[in-house]
């Protein structure tokens, strides 16, 4: 068999074997797919999917009886490119995919879309629906409900599935991150992502996370090691122009027990860790409210601008009540302390920060 076709800006490629013995009935191909513009397929489909620019996917295929294999992969998205193997295996009980990815260089900024989430708000407006047979509010309005189905209880216990993915080198634009490890599971009705690791210059980044939801009660936890992360990075992709930089450490370990994910937090317990030592983070808008005047604008235009030297903060939570047992914010001239607690049973906070001059300050 060999098939070729265009659809949707993309050109498809299919060519091989297919054995109709009814003793050994397979099938093996060649794929060959590359197309510009991924969201092309929305009303073929009746999705929402990203607005990927261009990518494409090379494989030998080989299918029989409860068995799918793709090898030989190349996956690619615009910079990023991913070689390995997929298999789904339908044989067992319950159906289980396989995915083994690796990457010379992953881009995040590839699969970073400002315009596009999965679980995007439709925006309902007069214009958006004016001269629609059926509206695409409508449409994306089912799309976004088929995403949060496939999130249903019933729907995860229907499939297991193991992913692997490494990388060489992740960039984000410019930012070389390093080189990482993901590995995310679907197990009995439980999605999990352990580990997450990045190795950054100087630093590391890990992460694991494991979700269980459920139509009575869902579960969740989380726990994040950051040491050394250099959070100019995120700065930078808010605004590449920005100088903002310096060190984070962040410890997080958090679990809860709910009857739906909007109540997790009003049940969690752990504690949220951070210091950070900023590079070029202003402080002038805190030292105008806790040193006077006359003191801040003086010291600004003759000493130069004042800015924070670092911030620590240990918080705890116990049945999703959030206090810190240290909340420090130092700059040049003063040092913020903070107290108080969140409540999210109740949805409310009650903060307190008394800042004091490093130096004796009239009016202050």
């Amino acid at each position: 068999v060999d098939i070729e076709a265009e659809i949707a800006k993309a050109h498809l490629k299919f060519s091989g074997n297919i054995n109709l013995a009814e003793i050994n009935r397979s099938l093996k191909l060649t794929l060959e797919i590359k197309g510009e513009g991924l969201d092309n397929f929305n009303r073929l489909l009746n999705l929402d999917l990203p607005p990927i620019p261009s990518y494409g996917l090379n494989a030998s295929l080989a299918a029989r009886k409860g068995l799918i294999e793709l090898s030989d992969l190349k996956l690619y998205v615009s910079e990023s490119e991913l070689t390995g193997s997929m298999k789904l295996d339908d044989t067992g009980p319950t159906p289980e995919a396989i995915i083994i990815l690796h990457s010379p260089l992953v881009q995040i900024n590839d699969f970073v879309f400002d315009n596009w989430s999965p679980f995007q708000e439709v925006d309902e407006t007069a214009e958006a629906v004016k001269d629609t047979a059926v509206s695409e509010v409508e449409k994306k309005g089912a799309r976004a409900g088929k995403v949060l189905e496939l999130f249903s209880p019933e729907s995860l216990e229907k499939l297991n599935a193991n992913i692997t993915i490494s990388a060489d080198k992740v960039l984000s634009g410019e930012d070389q991150l390093g080189r990482g490890k993901l590995s995310a599971g679907l197990k009995d009705g439980r999605l999990s992502l352990d580990p997450f690791n990045l190795e950054i210059p100087g630093g590391s980044l890990a992460m694991s996370i494991s979700i269980k939801p459920g139509r009575e009660s869902a579960e969740a936890s989380m726990q994040v090691e950051v040491k050394n992360f250099d959070f100019g990075l995120l700065a930078r992709r808010a605004d590449p122009k920005t100088n903002m930089g310096g060190i984070i450490n962040i410890d997080v370990a958090l679990t809860a027990s709910a009857k739906d994910f909007t109540e997790l937090l009003a049940h969690g317990n752990g504690y949220f860790d951070f210091s950070a030592n900023p590079e070029n983070l202003q402080a002038g808008i805190m030292d105008l409210w806790a040193v006077n005047v006359i003191s801040a604008i003086v010291s600004q235009t003759v000493k130069g601008k004042s800015h924070i030297v670092y911030l620590v903060g240990r918080w705890s939570m116990e049945d999703g009540y959030l206090q810190p047992n240290v909340f420090v914010i130092d700059t040049t001239q003063m040092r913020i302390c903070g107290k108080g607690w969140v409540d999210f049973n109740t949805n409310k906070l009650n903060l307190q920060a008394a800042p004091v001059p490093k130096k004796p300050e009239f009016f202050s």
